[in-house]
């Protein structure tokens, strides 16, 4: 692929201009050491050798697009990227054509020419295909310098601002071009890129000059509209020949969805893609793989439910020998032993305590290394904590899959029928979890942070400290009043309003309706990556990549 971050003539100024003459020595460089490849190549069966070598596919692209646009002054998302677009892609093209006719004069056309639509618009290539946009998520990263990164394909910047961590240490890893051009003209500040990488976009964001907010662009600022359209812009439509169609193969091009877009969302991009005459797009809804509900009261049919929602009356506990009599048929004379063992089965409660249709709850927010995790401890009508959810991260990423998958275990737990008391049972979890270590850390001293695990230790903590004060100044009564149901109106108790007050103080989480939990942070990409550990690992051309690494799922 071309890096075409490469090939802009007085970037950043009114006079910048595509290096033309530049960019076609090297498509012209390009197609004939591709066409090398083709022979060079060493196949595992002799099919693929001979396939290769008949039509001499080659797949020439580019990468770096983001970063020609910043230099060329043009928004990602406007008429004017998708015209360069356009014409850049035509112009490397018919430069592709020019060098692999001249391949053809000097080595022969290719053995599958005659027939194909290149014979019959008259045109002698040596390859099948010369162009396309592959995922280049890992190259990109190796054409990169510091003060000019390389995004991939023809994907816009993912994010200007990331944070990773350097031996424990929380740091910020901005983007080489983004902080050249802030430090040149004067408004870099540590302080405004935190502030950056905390609302992973620029645009509208004070202390950054507006034609910088609109150039700037990250995939999430860019609407489904504009995905698409650059799409179509770089592949051209179906009916252009082989000659006039800037792309011979595919386009690897992410259509980036926010969390909250709707089945019509996505129906029109692939309406307007079809319009466009796009072979195909891939699309991407953040969030899209859900990894926990966080409301209770769901209106579902499931066993234990009446339709409709209504929740299914639970029998009361029957009287010792009794349980499993209850509705059945008359033993006829001692029952066997199989049949008392099925008895016995039936009369057995069962092992998890019901999940109540509402409760109450309080929630914990703990600073991280990879980012804020939240933890809500739900409360049951006795008072006592019977669910744990933890989030933290984007919804779908390995790091909420494993916050999910922990949470629920403390729910179980806590379930569980035992005679051992619920309290020793947390202190329990918080003695296994407080002293595990990951790849980095936050805070100091008792606050420290060294993994997800000691992450949920500290909320649970933090929630039996809450706990024992709101047990010692009379809260936690009403709190389980409202739990039960019992309270008419429990505005005016004083100690819950006393404890409502101090839900208000800064760093506190205010008890209340499950359902009602605060409105979560935008999805970031802090998957951490299996190769380096770090949370750069990122959703761009359809794969998995790590910004720090270079690691790629693909």
């Amino acid at each position: 692929s071309i890096n075409l971050a490469n090939f802009v003539r007085d970037p950043y100024t009114d006079r910048a201009e595509v290096d033309w003459d530049r960019l076609a020595a090297v498509v012209h460089t390009a197609v004939h050491f591709l066409d090398n490849v083709i022979d060079a190549n060493k196949h595992p069966l002799p099919e693929i050798a001979e396939k290769s070598r008949r039509d001499r596919r080659i797949g020439l692209g580019v990468m770096g697009w983001a970063e020609m646009l910043v230099q060329l002054g043009l928004p990602y998302d406007s008429e004017a990227a998708c015209a360069m677009g356009r014409k850049v892609m035509s112009f490397i093209k018919q430069e592709a054509v020019r060098a692999s006719s001249r391949l053809a004069e000097e080595r022969g056309v290719y053995p599958e020419w005659e027939g194909s639509e290149w014979q019959k618009a008259g045109i002698k290539v040596r390859n099948a295909t010369l162009t396309t946009v592959a995922p280049t998520g890992t190259i990109s990263l190796f054409a990169a310098r510091p003060d000019m990164p390389c995004s991939g394909g023809i994907e816009p910047k993912f994010a200007l601002v990331f944070t990773r961590n350097q031996a424990g240490a929380r740091m910020l890893d901005v983007d080489g071009q983004f902080a050249t051009i802030a430090r040149r003209e004067g408004w870099y500040s540590d302080e405004l890129m935190e502030k950056v990488a905390e609302r992973g976009t620029v645009r509208g964001l004070k202390g950054v000059p507006e034609h910088w907010q609109e150039v700037f662009a990250t995939a999430h600022d860019i609407t489904p509209y504009w995905h698409v359209r650059m799409q179509a812009a770089f592949q051209g439509e179906d009916h252009l020949g082989v000659l006039e169609q800037p792309i011979d193969a595919a386009v690897s091009k992410t259509i980036n969805f926010p969390h909250d877009a709707t089945v019509d969302d996505v129906r029109e991009a692939y309406e307007l893609a079809w319009e466009l005459g796009l072979k195909g797009i891939t699309v991407y809804r953040d969030g899209s793989r859900v990894g926990q509900v966080l409301t209770v009261g769901k209106k579902e049919d499931k066993p234990g439910t009446e339709p409709g929602g209504a929740q299914a009356p639970v029998p009361a506990a029957a009287p010792a020998g009794q349980g499993a009599a209850q509705g059945a048929p008359a033993a006829q004379g001692a029952p066997q032993p199989r049949e008392a063992a099925q008895a016995r089965g039936k009369a057995k409660a069962p092992a998890l305590s019901p999940r109540p249709s509402e409760a109450m709850g309080k929630m914990f927010k703990i600073p991280t290394h990879f980012g804020n995790m939240t933890l809500d401890v739900h409360i049951n009508e006795a008072g006592e904590p019977f669910e744990v959810i933890v989030s933290v991260g984007a919804a779908g990423s390995d790091l909420m899959a494993d916050a999910v998958a922990m949470g629920m275990l403390i729910s179980t737990l806590l379930r569980l029928r035992s005679d051992v008391p619920w309290r020793e049972r947390v202190e329990i979890v918080i003695d296994k979890l407080k002293n595990i270590g990951g790849s980095g850390s936050y805070g100091f001293g008792p606050n420290r942070v060294t993994s997800l695990a000691s992450a949920i230790a500290k909320g649970l903590q933090r929630f039996l400290v809450w706990y024992d004060s709101q047990a010692a100044n009379g809260g936690l009564k009403a709190v389980h009043e409202l739990a039960a149901g019992t309270a008419a109106s429990g505005a005016g108790h004083p100690a819950l309003a006393e404890a409502a007050a101090a839900a208000q103080a800064p760093g506190a989480g205010a008890p209340g309706a499950a359902g009602a939990a605060p409105a979560p942070e935008p999805d970031r990409p802090v998957d951490p990556c299996p190769e380096c550990g770090s949370f750069s690992l990122v959703m761009a051309e359809g794969c998995s990549t790590c910004y720090n690494c270079g690691y790629s799922k693909c």
